[in-house]
């Protein structure tokens, strides 16, 4: 996962209120639930010592939201200037949460995130095609005539027939060309061709190799995109996995494995791709500072180096606020996913030895 949206909190001072929310509407009284539910979870965060200021401001973000449709949350990260983040949820939220502290609670925002996978999506068959990014309106390419066969004999019949395929390929390039530009300006992962067999085979040979590389042939009428996107991420957590073990297996510090190696990497910005199981690490705490990189297992470890504590804090939300501060990748597992060997639940793949 890519977590640069969660780069203002790492940028800011806090104190941070983190809520997690559930919005979901299917059912009559579902504005009702919504009140008693936000009413509780700002009541946790009023016990915790958050100030009025920080509550107001939340309300706000809550009540001017539109509402929901079906399963839904938020996530909301605020300091005491501003809202920091406001995510929906892909579904309701697996757990509700609240907590006002000197980090914010990364661990359970980034529990929730789903991240975003940009896609292209060309419809074709033999007169063209659609061609746009989800959300926008697509680009009709192609168009040229005639695109049906018609049953005749004789030198004349093979002429038409002949325009007929040439009017295929010429929108099969139109489609292809099109899409091949969508891709580049989107940085799309994947682009879906949707259509009939034939008319798919032609786009996809006169892609260039970049689009042809992400390209996903689907039956018409069949384009499910979120399991295309899911697609994409569990290739990418593959991926990541195969490095891993790689640089734990040549064993040239490349690697690191632990609570104390993933914190000496956090506090050297060497962490490329940080893997977290959440329940393993548990409730273990680190000692940091005020800067995103300052983290030490002790306070005395953290002083030694000349850096002010502000507290010891939950490892995982410590460790999530360097890794996203120095640009890294996150790679989350909860109990439902077969986890790799993570000593206390973390590890990561490093850009230099540390």
């Amino acid at each position: 996962m890519h977590l640069d949206r969660l780069r203002p909190v790492c940028e800011s001072d806090g104190p941070f209120a983190t809520v997690v929310l559930d919005t979901t509407h299917d059912t009559e009284d579902a504005d009702d639930q919504d009140r008693l539910r936000w009413r509780a979870l700002r009541d946790r965060l009023a016990d915790q010592g958050a100030p009025n200021d920080v509550l107001t401001r939340l309300d706000d973000a809550v009540t001017d939201a539109p509402t929901a449709v079906g399963p839904a949350g938020r996530v909301l990260v605020a300091d005491p200037q501003q809202v920091l983040v406001d995510l929906r949820t892909r579904g309701r939220p697996t757990a509700e949460a609240a907590s006002w502290g000197v980090v914010a609670d990364l661990s359970a925002v980034v529990g929730q995130w789903t991240e975003a996978v940009p896609l292209v999506v060309a419809t074709v068959d033999e007169a063209g095609g659609e061609v746009g990014a989800p959300g926008e309106e697509p680009e009709a390419v192609g168009g040229d005539r005639p695109v049906h066969k018609v049953p005749a004999g004789g030198p004349a019949h093979r002429t038409m027939q002949d325009r007929v395929e040439e009017a295929w390929r010429r929108n099969a390039v139109a489609v292809a060309d099109a899409a091949a530009t969508r891709v580049a300006e989107t940085g799309a992962r994947a682009l879906v061709v949707a259509g009939d067999g034939p008319s798919r085979s032609r786009v996809r040979d006169a892609l260039p190799e970049r689009a042809r590389a992400i390209a996903v042939d689907v039956e018409r009428g069949h384009v499910d995109l979120d399991e295309v996107a899911d697609a994409v991420r569990a290739a990418d957590r593959a991926a990541a996995l195969d490095r891993f073990a790689q640089a734990v297996g040549r064993d040239e510090g490349f690697a690191a494995r632990g609570l104390e190696e993933v914190v000496a990497a956090c506090r050297a910005s060497a962490v490329e791709v940080l893997f977290l199981a959440p329940e393993a690490v548990g409730e273990r705490a680190v000692w940091v500072g005020a800067e995103p990189g300052a983290v030490g297992l002790t306070e005395a470890e953290l002083v030694s180096l000349g850096s002010r504590t502000v507290g010891p804090v939950p490892a995982a939300s410590a460790v999530l606020r360097a890794a996203v501060a120095a640009g890294a990748d996150v790679q989350l597992f909860d109990r439902e996913d077969p986890t790799p060997d993570l000593p206390e639940g973390l590890g990561a793949i490093l850009r230099f030895p540390v």
